[in-house]
C-alpha cells in the first residue's frame, strides 16, 4: 500500500482463529452501524472496484499511522479509507464514509468523497491471529501476533523495511513504514517479535503494516 497510496495517512480471540462473526460486544456494536443508506463492510468487499458505497464503522487505525488515511471496522471486517491529510481521525470514532471502491495492488480501499464523524465508542483491540491466517478476510483489521524472524531485514526505502516472520504456521511479511521509528539493526533472524499492525496486501503478498513499534519477546 505504501507504494501506491499518495502521502496526503474484536475482542482478542484465540491465536489460531479465523476472523468471523462473533456474538460479543464488539460484533454487536458493529452490527448496529449499517443503518438504512449504508452497506456493510463485509458486503463492500464483495463488490467490484468502481462501485460507490456508503459504509459505517469504528476507526481502528488512526489517520497518519500507515499513510494519511485510516482504517475502519464493522463487526468481523474492516477496510482502509484512502483519505487525504485534511481528515484526522482517531481510534474509537464512529464514522460514515461515502466513496468509490478502488483496488490498490490487491488491497480493496475506499477513495472517500465524504467522511462524517457520528460519535465515539469502544475501540476494537488487536485481533490475535496466526501468521498463516493473515489474508483476504483480515484486510484493514488491526492484528496482533508473535512470531520468529526467519530472514535478515530487507531495506525497501524510501518506503520502509520488510521483515519475514513465522510462528510455525507459515511465513508472513511485516512492513515497517519509513516514517515510523525503527532501527533495522535491532532485528535479527531467530529473534521472536510481538507485532501489532494493519492487515494489508501488495500484489500477491499479504502483509502486516506496523502501527506500533516492534517488541522483542523471550
Amino acid at each position: 500500500m505504501r507504494r501506491h497510496l499518495p502521502i496526503l495517512p474484536l475482542l482478542a480471540l484465540a491465536a489460531c482463529a479465523d476472523p468471523r462473526p462473533a456474538r460479543d460486544p464488539g460484533a454487536a456494536r458493529g452490527d448496529t452501524l449499517a443503518r438504512p443508506g449504508a452497506t456493510t463492510i463485509t458486503r463492500a468487499h464483495e463488490m467490484p472496484a468502481g462501485t460507490e458505497v456508503t459504509v459505517a464503522g469504528v476507526v481502528n487505525v488512526a489517520s497518519g499511522v500507515v499513510d494519511a488515511g485510516f482504517a475502519m471496522q464493522e463487526g468481523p471486517r474492516a477496510i482502509y479509507v484512502a483519505a487525504d491529510s485534511a481528515t484526522r481521525l482517531s481510534p474509537g470514532q464512529v464514522v460514515r464514509v461515502t466513496g468509490r471502491l478502488e483496488d490498490r495492488h490487491g488491497l480493496m480501499v475506499i477513495r472517500p468523497g465524504t467522511v462524517n464523524v457520528e460519535g465515539r465508542t469502544e475501540v476494537y483491540p488487536p485481533y490475535r491471529i496466526r501468521t498463516k491466517r493473515v489474508g483476504e478476510t483480515t484486510e484493514g483489521m488491526l492484528l496482533g501476533l508473535e512470531a520468529r524472524v526467519t530472514a535478515p531485514v530487507v531495506d525497501d526505502r524510501p518506503y520502509g523495511w520488510k521483515i519475514t516472520v513465522d510462528d510455525g504456521t507459515g511465513p508472513l511479511q511485516v512492513f515497517v513504514p519509513a516514517h515510523q521509528p525503527f532501527d533495522p539493526a535491532s532485528v535479527r533472524p531467530g529473534q521472536r517479535l510481538s507485532v501489532t499492525g494493519m492487515s494489508a496486501q501488495y500484489d500477491s503478498t499479504y502483509e502486516v503494516i506496523t502501527t506500533e513499534p516492534l517488541k522483542a519477546v523471550p
